[in-house]
């Protein structure tokens, strides 16, 4: 029997290639989408990641305010407006609150989230790509302590600081990179750009105040 020595024809060979080319470009597809899900949700999880551990801190330090084991007396909160808080606490309980960790200041500053003590009085950046950064304070009753609206400020005025029992606080924060592909926000986060953004909001009790 004499064996069939024929090869492929140049069509068919076109054909395989065509074929071959079809899903090597299909793979490709599939691989760039996939890293771009991937990237995105890695730039997501950080951002989720950094505005936590900013706020965790916010929140443990927020919840000292006013701590006076010896009854010294002391203002608790010193400054209340809508981008910033300051708070003192005697952590040391050594009568005054002119010591580390016990005069802080959290503010917005260019899309960073700072925190200052005033012993050196240096920001230091606890959380950047904030968008917003928003102190609502309540009494003990839960209700909303009014604003009062100094150029733009608006501060809670000082002779209602004192009936400040609770504050509401919330981040708005936008992912590091912005993603051409994404219909999202811009670095203000207005809509129209391409970043991702997300909003935490914590209740938070001060346990000292009022005591």
């Amino acid at each position: 029997m004499q064996a069939d020595n024929r090869g492929f024809t140049l069509i068919e060979v076109m054909v395989a290639i065509v074929i071959s080319a079809i899903a090597t470009i299909g793979a490709y597809d599939i691989f760039i989408s996939q890293q771009r899900t991937y990237s995105a949700q890695e730039q997501v999880a950080a951002m989720q990641q950094n505005v936590r551990v900013a706020m965790d801190l916010m929140m443990r330090e927020i919840r000292m305010a006013g701590y006076d084991q010896l009854t010294t007396g002391f203002d608790e909160i010193i400054t209340a407006i809508q981008t910033s808080v300051q708070i003192r606490a005697d952590l040391n309980e050594d009568g005054d609150t002119a010591d580390q960790h016990e005069d802080i200041t959290f503010t917005l500053v260019n899309n960073m989230i700072a925190r200052t003590d005033a012993v050196d009085g240096v920001a230091q950046p606890l959380s950047e790509n904030i968008v917003n950064l928003a102190f609502v304070y309540f009494d003990a009753n839960g209700n909303q302590i009014p604003y009062a609206d100094i150029d733009g400020v608006f501060p809670v005025e000082q002779n209602n600081r004192n009936d400040i029992r609770q504050v509401s606080l919330t981040v708005i924060a936008r992912t590091e990179r912005e993603d051409s592909n994404w219909q999202g926000f811009d670095i203000n986060g207005a809509p129209g750009g391409g970043y991702r953004i997300r909003s935490l909001t914590v209740n938070i009790r001060p346990r000292n105040l009022g005591l």
